[in-house]
């Protein structure tokens, strides 16, 4: 199986899963969509959307940094094109399905899926990051126990995964197992581009960097949850 039929099976993959979601959602709570339609205060609609735009703005602007990182240069016209593609995406579990950005810069640009991947592996582990710290800083003032038992957890999981992909280890003994098997013996060096990458990223000024975009774009995006309970 060659890469591109390899992306486009990935892609009616996520496809499937999002109509998947969507039909849940539709047949199940569609009355209750309906009548709550009925009661929202449009009056703050523009003040969510600003804090929406801001928000992708924002998050736009940290991956377009990340990609030139890896001397991946676009303008930042086309990487916000392709960042806003990847939102369309985003429902899926994880944010997974966000991972088509990479399958767009192959595509378009011909820039390797091994090596952008890890662009959008950062921004899930930033984005991971910047929540936890909010919420961290939330617990000043609210001192819930189930809060607190959530956000635990939080800091074991990123650090589990963070510890998972950066363990040269563990990095080495999948390459040798990778390797020993012959149909996909030409991952391994897939594997040593994705690990590249990673390390140019996971450097600690662009990793800052990425956790402070990640936190402002995170803010407005509290903001803009704020406001739409509120109406």
């Amino acid at each position: 199986m060659n890469t591109k039929q390899l992306s486009d099976k990935v892609i009616l993959i996520i496809i499937i899963v999002i109509a998947f979601y969507v039909g849940i959602v539709l047949f199940s709570d569609i009355t209750s969509i309906i009548e709550q339609t009925y009661r929202i205060n449009y009056s703050y609609l523009p003040l969510i959307a600003i804090f929406m735009i801001a928000q992708i703005g924002i998050l736009g602007i940290k991956f377009h940094r990340l990609l030139k990182k890896l001397d991946i240069i676009l303008s930042f016209k086309e990487s916000i094109h392709i960042f806003i593609s990847g939102l369309s995406l985003i429902i899926t579990p994880a944010g997974i399905g966000t991972a088509i950005k990479s399958h767009i810069l192959k595509k378009k640009y011909g820039k390797p899926i091994s090596s952008t991947l890890s662009v959008v592996l950062i921004e899930r582990l930033t984005e991971l990051f910047a929540v936890l710290l909010i919420l961290t800083f939330i617990l000043i003032w609210v001192n819930s126990y189930e809060s607190i038992i959530a956000v635990i957890f939080g800091y074991v999981l990123l650090f589990s995964i963070i510890m998972l992909v950066s363990n040269n280890k563990i990095f080495e003994s999948i390459k040798r197992i990778v390797i020993k098997i012959q149909r996909i013996k030409k991952l391994s060096m897939v594997l040593d581009e994705s690990q590249d990458s990673y390390k140019k990223l996971m450097n600690k000024k662009t990793f800052s960097e990425a956790l402070g975009w990640s936190i402002l774009g995170k803010i407005f995006q509290f903001l803009s949850v704020y406001f739409i309970f509120i109406s």
